[in-house]
């Protein structure tokens, strides 16, 4: 896996009023992270899932669509538990690291990449910049694949991220809930709750689904044929990735 270092910041979180497609949840807000941390550069693919936790499908009883797929495809149809199984593997691996899911704040501020759009890049979203549905032209401009595509396979975000948008749906730690009327400063979320925030939106939503501020949630039992997840690493090597 390759990591991207994001230092400490402040952005805007949530969306202005006059954002097209914003819901009731994204009320807009100062946020402070006071820690850098770095964040998987792609979603993790299916064949990095095999290498940690081996070949076998995770939920027989409803498989993943895409296992025999591109290796290079986001892992799907995991449920929040499933992720926190591989990261914990991957520490077993990998002593000295700790890894972890984003939050919700840190989530966004690596999406947005120092941009106040809907996306980062811009107010609309194109079949060549994320694979989304495109086929309603009210959010977003096709073509529609139908299925996810190889990570990497669209440009990367100004911070050198790719597909925060779109392709696959991830999980964050957070446990959904309403934002604060004021600012924050490294904010992890209500400390419990029945949904957690899944960001991003994926192949199988609208473009509306993939802005930086739109938050989905998941029951962390619960997995879904286009939700995988992306890695944050608290402790790595001192030079750039």
């Amino acid at each position: 896996m390759v990591f991207v270092y994001l230092p400490p910041g402040q952005f805007q979180m949530g969306s202005p009023a006059g954002e097209s497609g914003r819901r009731e949840d994204e009320l807009l807000h100062k946020v402070s992270l006071t820690r850098g941390f770095w964040m998987g550069r792609f979603e993790v693919t299916q064949g990095e899932w095999a290498r940690v936790m081996g070949p076998g499908e995770p939920h027989p009883e409803k498989p993943s669509p895409f296992r025999q797929g591109d290796p290079r495809f986001p892992v799907v149809s995991l449920s929040y538990g499933d992720a926190q199984r591989f990261l914990a593997r991957l520490e077993a691996l990998d002593p000295g690291y700790r890894f972890r899911l984003p939050t919700e704040a840190e989530w966004e501020y690596a999406c947005r990449a120092g941009t106040g759009s809907a996306y980062a890049t811009g107010d609309r979203l194109t079949g060549a910049e994320a694979d989304f549905d495109g086929r309603d032209p009210r959010t977003g401009q096709g073509p529609w694949l139908g299925h996810p595509a190889p990570v990497g396979s669209y440009r990367p975000n100004p911070w050198g991220l790719f597909d925060l948008h779109g392709n696959a749906w991830e999980w964050t730690s957070d446990w959904y809930g309403p934002y604060p009327a004021g600012p924050v400063t490294d904010p992890a979320g209500p400390a419990a709750g029945r949904e957690k925030v899944i960001r991003g939106g994926s192949w199988a939503f609208d473009a509306g689904n993939a802005r930086s501020a739109c938050r989905g949630t998941h029951a962390p039992g619960d997995w879904g044929y286009s939700v995988g997840f992306r890695v944050v690493c608290d402790q790595g090597p001192a030079e750039s990735p």
